[in-house]
C-alpha cells in the first residue's frame, strides 16, 4: 500500500501533520481527502488532531488512529493501567489524574454479615455491579471463610466483572447486553423474580435502580455498601496545570464519580469556557457529564478500556471526515472525485 506523510504551514507559523496509510482502493482520492483535511484545519487555526513532528518511520495516522492526541485519563491509579495501555497502542498520549481513588468500607460487619447468611442459604441472587465489589467480595468471603453455595445464582453487570469473578473462581449465571443496572433488571425480569431473596453489595455511591425496580418485580433486595469512592487530592499536579493549560485534547471518564469529581476540582467557569471533548465508559456517565457541563463527544459502545480507546478513534475519525467534507463544501474549485479542478 501507498503511504503519505505531509506537513503544511503558513506564514504565521502554524503548523499541521499526517501520516497515513492510503485506501488500496481509491489511494489518489484518499489522498485528496488528506490534503483537504490539512487546508481545512490549517484555515481554521486549529491543530486538534496533530502528529507530532517526531513522527518516524513506523508510525501511521491509519495503523494508530489516535497519534499525538493527549488524553487524560480519570480512573483511580490502580485502574488506570488498562486504559493506559489501549491509549498508548493507539498511539495517544495518556495523562494520569486519578480524580478519585476506591476505599473500602468504614466498616467490613455488614457485608460480612450478608455473605454468612449468602453462605448459609439465605438469598437466591447475588448481585455484583463493578470489579470493584467483585475484589470485595471475594476477599470477604475468604476472609469468613464461608463459601458462597452452588445454588445461589449470580448476576454481573459487565464482562470486566465477570472475569473478576472467574479469576476468583466464582461462576456467573447471568451476563446482561446492556451493561448497566438497567441492563441488569431487564435480564433478571424473565427469570421470575417475585419472592426471589437477592443480595446487593454496591458502592456507597450506587444508584438506587436495581433496589427499586427489583423491588418493584416482588423481590427481596439487602443491599449494603462493600467500597467507597472519595476524593484522591491532588492527585497529578502535572496533568492538572497541563490541562489547565490548554494542552489536553480529550477527557475520559469511566464513571459518573470521575466526572463529577473532575468538575469540582475544575469549577464550572472551565468547563464552559475549555469546552474539552468527554468520552464516556457508558450512558449513565456520559448523563452525569453533561449535565456538569462537558461537551460528550462519544460514549463507548462496550463499558472497557478497549471500548473508551475504540470510542475515542472513531470520534477522532468523524472530526477528521466532517473537516473534510467542510472544506470541499467551501472550496468548489476541488471537484468531487478528489482530483482536483
Amino acid at each position: 500500500a501507498l503511504r503519505l506523510r505531509a506537513m503544511l504551514a503558513n506564514d504565521a507559523g502554524r503548523v499541521v501533520w499526517a501520516d497515513e496509510t492510503l485506501d488500496a482502493a481509491d489511494p489518489e482520492a484518499h489522498a485528496a481527502d488528506i490534503a483537504r483535511s490539512l487546508q481545512a484545519r490549517l484555515d481554521a487555526g486549529t491543530t486538534r488532531f496533530p502528529v507530532p513532528a517526531t513522527v518516524d518511520s513506523e508510525s501511521s495516522v491509519h495503523g494508530v488512529p489516535l497519534a499525538g492526541l493527549r488524553v487524560l485519563v480519570t480512573r483511580p491509579a490502580e485502574q488506570a493501567a488498562s486504559l493506559i495501555a489501549s491509549l498508548t497502542a493507539a498511539g495517544a498520549e495518556p495523562l494520569s489524574w486519578p480524580v478519585i481513588r476506591i476505599d473500602d468500607p468504614d466498616d467490613w460487619a455488614p457485608l460480612d454479615r450478608a455473605l454468612r447468611a449468602a453462605a448459609d442459604g439465605a438469598y437466591d441472587w447475588i448481585i455484583v455491579t463493578s470489579a470493584n465489589a467483585a475484589d470485595r467480595i471475594t476477599r470477604r468471603v475468604a476472609f469468613v471463610g464461608a463459601a458462597l453455595p452452588e445454588r445461589m445464582r449470580v448476576a454481573v453487570v459487565g464482562p470486566a466483572t465477570a472475569a473478576a469473578l472467574a479469576a476468583a473462581g466464582m461462576r456467573v449465571d447471568v451476563l446482561p447486553t446492556q451493561s448497566q443496572a438497567e441492563g441488569i433488571v431487564a435480564a433478571l425480569r424473565p427469570l421470575g423474580m417475585d419472592g426471589a431473596r437477592v443480595l446487593y453489595p454496591h458502592g456507597d455511591l450506587a444508584r438506587d435502580t436495581i433496589r427499586n425496580e427489583l423491588a418493584a418485580l416482588g423481590a427481596i433486595v439487602d443491599t449494603v455498601v462493600a467500597y467507597r469512592t472519595v476524593p484522591n487530592g491532588d492527585g497529578n499536579p502535572a496533568a492538572r496545570a497541563r490541562l489547565l493549560a490548554g494542552e489536553i485534547d480529550a477527557l475520559t471518564f469511566a464513571s459518573p464519580s470521575s466526572a463529577r469529581r473532575l468538575a469540582e476540582e475544575l469549577g464550572p467557569a472551565f468547563l464552559a469556557a475549555a469546552r474539552v471533548p468527554a468520552v464516556c465508559v457508558g450512558p449513565v456517565t456520559a448523563e452525569t457529564a453533561r449535565a456538569l457541563g462537558y461537551e460528550v463527544a462519544a460514549v463507548a459502545a462496550e463499558p472497557s478500556a478497549e471500548g473508551i480507546a475504540a470510542a475515542l478513534a472513531a470520534w477522532r475519525r468523524e472530526q477528521r471526515d466532517a473537516i473534510a467534507a467542510d472544506a470541499t463544501q467551501r472550496n468548489p474549485n476541488v471537484a468531487s472525485d478528489g482530483k482536483g479542478a
